[in-house]
């Protein structure tokens, strides 16, 4: 399956764990903590500065990648010294089923940048080792890329256009020493922009084979432009079991004018490549990610996600149960719409309808709104047509790791409060939640967890809401008094009436603010 996504992506976030110079002042500098150098010495070049030179049966190695939380991007600048005698390795630390590689590099005397090299399954006590001899090394720098398995900045293609000189189609010749990484043999009539490739008629670039799973599911994004009248792009996979290649075109690519596309792939087959074809287009910042699930759950006892998951493309797999004809609280760490929720259930019959508070007044009214769009992080009312258990939201985007308040200005003290995990309500009165009568209710000493993916209301002091208001119902407009909150325990079971049952007979029922069946 090939799915263009049509929301915008932050797929290049990381953080750098590691970024050393490795250049001097002298040949007395102290060399840096936590790096190990064996048969190396300080060179001074012809700049003044003193590099580091391996000599024979030497080695650098950094400190421990202490902060890593997924895959690694190492890069560096090397200089070999001698053309015939002079090799260079790099290898990860005491750990032989991570991914290693070997590079000798042919321009001699020279500042070669080093292949962004992306490193899987690291640690946290994983170490690089550059080894080899007769060569010389700086800039090392490591960043977190989490789930990242492919990226190609071609960062080494010296053409003329692209950039800073505009769009055209003077560019330079094109070969495997303008790329980051190793170049497939399909590749074909391609030539070099201004850090980007550009694409002449039937023009084709495929990517690296990657650790590609058939079962699993993968971002792929890149920067693209057309040129002249009569541009096109598509792009091509190898499905699951071989045969014929997959394609889809790239649609809506503007002229002279950089975009960022991404794509959702699944039903690759295992270890293969990904391919654009096309002709009279500019592509740039190929990257390829794989997608995870994360796991969502209404019992958690965390009130926020870990940072890390921030502007991360997962597939979100909810613990928590909409039910039908009623208002239901919510607070999700996505942007969420009517049309995600009939994507994940399958159901375009499904009627939903999302409310989000759009005032409050000073004596404590709070007034919800219909909307299409809900931000991530905020809270907000859904009602559905049929309940809806655990569902599962495809590809999307996490924006928020914290919940949110939504406020009014005007009413200092109140909000509409989210929780991702369980809450804690005060039982003085001054938090208070929506029932399936649509009142407001004060939770009691016994019963007062709220379970996470929820939202409830923050008052002043107790007794300062006064009631609810659907604004846009045209008839039987809801304004609940004071009068009506009542206490509740989110465990106690309670008639359609409100009152408190301590025994029960089939029958319905409401719980935790949520209608039950007893049978």
């Amino acid at each position: 399956m090939l799915l263009f996504i049509g929301v915008a992506l932050d797929l290049c976030a990381q953080s750098t764990i590691l970024d050393n110079k490795l250049q001097f002042a002298s040949s007395e500098s102290s060399l840096p903590e936590g790096w190990d150098f064996v048969n190396c010495s300080l060179v001074e070049s012809s700049n003044g500065k003193w590099f580091v030179q391996v000599n024979e049966g030497g080695s650098v190695t950094t400190p421990a990648l202490t902060g890593l939380l997924g895959n690694a991007r190492i890069s560096f600048l090397v200089r070999p010294l001698h053309e015939d005698d002079c090799s260079f390795h790099l290898s990860v630390s005491d750990d032989s089923s991570l991914d290693r590689v070997t590079d000798t590099y042919g321009l001699i005397d020279k500042w070669n940048r080093g292949v962004p090299y992306l490193l899987r399954n690291a640690t946290a006590d994983t170490r690089i080792v550059f080894s080899g001899h007769n060569f010389q090394i700086c800039n090392v720098t490591v960043n977190d890329v989490d789930d990242e398995l492919y990226y190609e900045s071609f960062n080494k293609c010296d053409g003329y256009f692209g950039y800073e000189k505009g769009f055209g189609d003077e560019s330079k010749d094109f070969g495997n020493n303008k790329l980051d990484n190793p170049l497939c043999p399909n590749a074909d009539n391609l030539q070099a922009g201004d850090k980007c490739l550009y694409f002449k008629p039937n023009g084709s670039y495929y990517t690296a084979n990657m650790p590609i799973s058939e079962t699993g599911y993968y971002v792929l994004s890149f920067k693209i432009s057309g040129f002249s009248s009569d541009y096109n792009m598509s792009v091509y996979y190898t499905p699951t079991g071989g045969g014929a290649e997959t394609s889809r075109a790239i649609r809506d690519i503007p002229r002279s004018e950089w975009t960022e596309k991404s794509v959702l792939l699944s039903g690759i087959k295992d270890g293969s490549s990904i391919g654009f074809k096309g002709k009279y287009c500019f592509l740039d910042e190929v990257i390829v990610r794989e997608v995870k699930n994360l796991s969502l759950d209404e019992n958690s006892e965390s009130a926020s996600l870990p940072s890390s998951q921030l502007n991360k493309t997962v597939f979100a797999q909810l613990t928590r149960t909409f039910q039908s004809g009623i208002w239901n609280t919510c607070c999700l760490p996505f942007q969420f719409s009517a049309s995600l929720l009939k994507t994940a259930t399958g159901d375009d019959g499904l009627e939903v309808s999302l409310r989000k508070l759009s005032g409050i007044s000073s004596d404590g009214v709070f007034t919800f709104a219909s909307a299409d769009v809900i931000p991530a992080g905020e809270p907000f009312l859904l009602y559905v047509s049929k309940t809806v258990t655990n569902p599962l939201f495809r590809n999307v985007v996490i924006g928020s790791v914290e919940p949110k308040d939504a406020t009014d200005p005007a009413a200092s003290g109140y909000a509409f409060r989210g929780c991702f995990g369980k809450a804690e309500l005060a039982t003085d009165g001054t938090n208070v939640f929506i029932g399936t009568d649509r009142q407001l209710h004060t939770p009691s000493a016994s019963g007062n967890v709220m379970k996470g993916l929820r939202a409830y209301m923050v008052l002043p002091e107790k007794d300062a809401a006064r009631g609810l208001v659907f604004s846009d119902e045209t008839t039987g407009i809801a304004v609940f008094q004071q009068q009506n909150v009542m206490q509740a325990d989110f465990d106690a079971l309670y008639n359609l009436n409100g009152q408190r049952m301590h025994s029960s007979r089939p029958g319905i029922y409401v719980k935790g603010g949520k209608k039950i069946i007893i049978k």
